[in-house]
């Protein structure tokens, strides 16, 4: 019975000990949930802020391309309104006199310009330039008609200058015909030697254009006044809509400073203009580009602007740029474009770019961190002081059998009455482990129960007497000698 009793108590410390294993199991396990939390959670956080960083550069493109485009518009309507001068100049030239236009007024050769109208005006280089009157060049044989009729524009000229001073600073009005060709330049200015208006970049970009108006790539200021210029061509025609001239207004490149945008944002934004042949337009107030032509800088690149000059492109410079175009030109004719504005950002400035929104996600995230640190950290240790408690509950109920089946196993019978009393008040527990050690208290008192009745019966040592003495031995003479007899052999 005692056997069966510690092999029971072994049993039931086995499975406490395989409980405390299991509380540690447990308890391993909730950090590595935890730290797979923890785990996730930083994984989350580094792939939405990817994803977050790839939409703010993709905000900050069309942030970009948006400004770009509003310059664009901006400097084409601009553009379009010094345009549309040429369409007034051509109701003048309709204008007859019968329809009661206006008076006919004296035309000059420049050397034939009042003298008190000439003035030296930077930008117009060394030759001194008349704000009244235009200048007139006659190429061959030029009708009087013509001549007459061209002089009206004086009325209208001088006004059209100095509402667009900023982009218009002279005015060139070219009128060829079968026996010769007349030019009309305001202000009036003395034409350089040797000028032949067919040679020029602005009438040879509009013929090769076939448009009724461009703009022309940039050209030095054949004038001498030493500007860069680009200028801005359109067909001139009659009432019956023949093509009777043309018309240019020249404009600085610097003028395109106005295309200035706020790029509060880049520290390296830089804003420049290019024309159709590539041809680099370095805007005032930016720092010096260190390219010319974007055709030679990055062929790729200007392929595909010359195939959609809105847009967002790589160039690759000295360094990699991310590139925002949008074109300059005829807003009612959008294919008939001139120059393309553009705003340019370091690749890497434009990865890095950040927005509010960012950094209130970071600091979000921090926050949840904690909070989700806090909640992890606090549930581990509730389940962790559940286990013990439960484990303690068990294991002391357990521990209290074992110890007491050993001492019963060790101590005297005469001792049962004080073991009876502490079998009494071993430690229950709950639930099934006190049934346990219920069960246990039963078997346990039927063990020390039948161990005193057993030591009541037990008769004293001197009840019982030695083994009788072998009779043979004793009363067998002849035995003896026998044995005598063998012993002496």
């Amino acid at each position: 019975m005692l056997g069966r009793l510690l092999s029971f108590a072994r049993k039931w410390s086995i499975r406490a000990q395989m409980l405390c294993f299991f509380s540690l199991a447990l308890s391993v396990s909730l950090a590595l949930i935890y730290a797979l939390t923890l785990f996730n959670f930083f994984y989350l956080k580094a792939q939405t802020l990817r994803e977050l960083d790839e939409a703010t550069a993709m905000q900050a493109k069309a942030d970009l391309q948006h400004l770009v485009a509003e310059g664009a518009a901006s400097l084409s309507s601009d553009f379009g309104t010094v345009l549309s001068m040429f369409a007034m100049l051509e109701g003048i030239l309709a204008t007859q006199e019968a329809a009661q236009g206006p008076e006919l007024l004296p035309s000059y050769k420049y050397e034939e310009l009042p003298k008190d109208c000439l003035q030296s005006v930077q930008g117009y280089g060394a030759e001194r330039v008349c704000f009244e009157h235009s200048s007139m060049t006659q190429v061959g044989a030029v009708s009087e008609e013509m001549v007459q009729l061209t002089s009206r524009l004086d009325y209208v000229l001088p006004n059209i200058v100095a509402v667009n001073a900023q982009l218009v600073t002279r005015i060139l009005l070219y009128f060829p015909s079968q026996s010769g060709a007349l030019l009309r330049v305001f202000p009036g200015s003395k034409l350089p030697a040797d000028y032949n208006v067919t040679e020029q970049v602005w009438y040879q970009d509009l013929q090769a254009s076939g448009e009724n108006l461009t703009g022309s790539t940039p050209y030095l200021d054949p004038f001498g006044s030493g500007n860069t210029l680009v200028s801005h061509a359109r067909k001139l025609r009659n009432a019956q809509g023949q093509v009777i001239g043309v018309g240019i207004a020249d404009t600085p490149v610097t003028a395109l400073s106005r295309a200035q945008l706020n790029f509060t944002s880049f520290a390296s934004a830089q804003a420049f203009a290019a024309a159709r042949d590539g041809t680099v337009v370095q805007l005032e107030g930016y720092p010096p580009l260190g390219f010319t032509n974007l055709s030679e800088t990055d062929p790729t690149f200007w392929s595909s602007v010359l195939l959609q000059p809105a847009g967002f492109y790589s160039l690759s410079a000295e360094e990699t740029l991310e590139v925002a175009c949008s074109p300059l030109g005829e807003l009612n004719n959008p294919e008939n474009w001139w120059y393309v504005l553009m705003v340019s950002v370091r690749e890497t400035e434009l990865n890095r770019y950040s927005v509010p929104a960012k950094e209130d996600f970071e600091r979000s995230m921090l926050w949840l961190l904690l909070a989700t640190s806090g909640c992890a950290l606090l549930t581990a240790v509730a389940v962790l002081l559940c286990v013990l408690a439960v484990e303690r509950q068990v294991t002391r109920p357990l521990k209290g059998i074992v110890d007491f089946t050993n001492k019963v196993n060790a101590t005297a019978a005469s001792e049962n009455a004080a073991l009876a009393q502490e079998l009494e008040d071993l430690e229950e527990g709950r639930s099934q482990v006190a049934s346990l050690v219920g069960i246990y208290k039963s078997l346990m008192r039927s063990l020390l129960t039948t161990t005193r009745e057993h030591t009541a019966l037990r008769r004293p040592a001197s009840d019982y007497s030695a083994y009788p003495l072998n009779q043979l031995y004793r009363g067998g003479a002849s035995w003896r000698a026998q044995l005598s007899k063998l012993k002496a052999e």
